[in-house]
């Protein structure tokens, strides 16, 4: 992945936002200070980057959302669900910061900022749902090793999440006689990281044989955010309940980093410019729809169509020898079928990696097997 500009731009606000914290902390020697210059012009601009960063990332992600068809691909809608969330944490720091800035409320926990925090877990997890089928994830599920992992990954983070996150974090106990709002919170928080933790663990270990291409690594900043809010929240609650957590704390720059590597990996997904290239008009009576070379043509670039969007049509027809016709969903080659289909296969595999073979041999198995083992192109086999 090439950090682009909007990348740039986001890591250029993270740093900014270390400074003030950084340098807030120095002065206030690590303890509360809410009046005075280094509240004024250190902390506060702090919390407000805090706010600003993931929504910035939140627009970018939408903005490459539209551009991966939306809720019509799975990676469109996973860029949407995570962008979705980060504009929802946002919305949690504008409630946050208001009962700080206009309230005699320093910390306030429960709150409806807490509300808004939590309506982002959902939407991370259905997010990082969608985004292992482009990671391959569903495939390593297949054999036993997947299995294996799939059974056992929950159980370990599981326990290790109840020891570090109630038993650590809580002193072993979730609060049953406090306020209804605080007892959800207590228990609610804890399940969410469970969850978000465990999908994240179960995306990189079920596809790491899979995963690849270009936008690998904007992958893996995304699974680094989900593991640094985690370890954020972790901080928090250990803090909280102990009563030394401040706002500007290791809590709060460790949140500011997982929001940063979520909006840098979203916005990691920036597709090349198309409109150079037209689409073809294939006269379909010229196109022998019989042959089972132009069937798996087809059959590959519509399945790529449900995991990346129309951008399969448009690699498709940046593919040497391939003449596409996307207004009519049709596909015809020049020269041999077999090298044509490789020569597609390889191109979307620079996407992301052995994921998307994957995907293009699963599609087209049915048509595979009616062929000689001579006649199936080596990147389906």
């Amino acid at each position: 992945m090439k950090i682009n500009k909007l990348s740039k731009f986001i890591i250029v606000i993270y740093i900014i936002t270390l400074i003030f914290w950084a340098v807030f902390n120095f002065l206030s020697g690590w303890k509360s200070l809410l009046e005075g210059p280094a509240f004024n012009y250190l902390l506060t601009p702090f919390l407000v980057f805090m706010t600003v960063l993931p929504l910035i990332g939140g627009l970018i992600g939408i903005y490459n959302s539209i551009r991966w068809g939306g809720w019509k691909s799975s990676v469109g809608r996973s860029l949407l669900c995570m962008s979705l969330g980060l504009i929802t944490w946002s919305g949690g720091m504008v409630i946050w910061n208001y009962y700080l800035f206009f309230t005699t409320i320093s910390v306030p926990y429960p709150s409806f900022a807490d509300v808004s925090f939590m309506l982002s877990w959902p939407l991370w997890t259905i997010g990082a749902i969608f985004l292992s089928i482009a990671a391959g994830a569903n495939l390593g599920i297949k054999n036993l090793k997947g299995k294996v992992f799939l059974l056992i990954i929950p159980i370990i983070i599981s326990a290790f999440s109840y020891y570090f996150l109630v038993v650590l974090a809580r002193q072993g106990m979730v609060s049953t006689y406090d306020n209804i709002l605080k007892t959800f919170f207590d228990l609610a928080y804890p399940i969410g990281d469970v969850v978000i933790l465990t999908i994240a663990a179960l995306v990189f270990g079920l596809s790491y044989k899979y995963l690849g291409g270009k936008y690998r690594i904007a992958i893996y900043f995304i699974l680094a955010g989900f593991m640094m809010n985690y370890f954020a929240d972790f901080t928090f609650s250990y803090t909280t309940t102990l009563g030394t957590y401040y706002n500007g704390s290791l809590s709060d720059i460790l949140f500011v980093t997982a929001m940063a590597l979520l909006s840098v990996g979203v916005a990691g997904f920036v597709l090349p410019d198309y409109k150079n290239k037209k689409f073809s008009i294939i006269d379909s009576n010229t196109v022998d729809n019989n042959s089972i070379f132009h069937q798996i043509l087809v059959t590959i670039i519509k399945k790529q169509e449900s995991v990346i969007g129309l951008s399969a049509w448009y690699e498709a027809n940046n593919v040497s020898g391939l003449i596409i016709d996307q207004a009519h969903n049709l596909a015809s080659f020049s020269g041999s079928g077999k090298e044509a289909i490789d020569r597609l296969v390889f191109r979307y595999e620079e996407l992301f990696g052995k994921a998307s073979r994957a995907v293009c041999k699963e599609a087209v198995r049915d048509l595979t097997v009616r062929m000689q083992p001579e006649e199936i192109p080596d990147s389906l086999k």
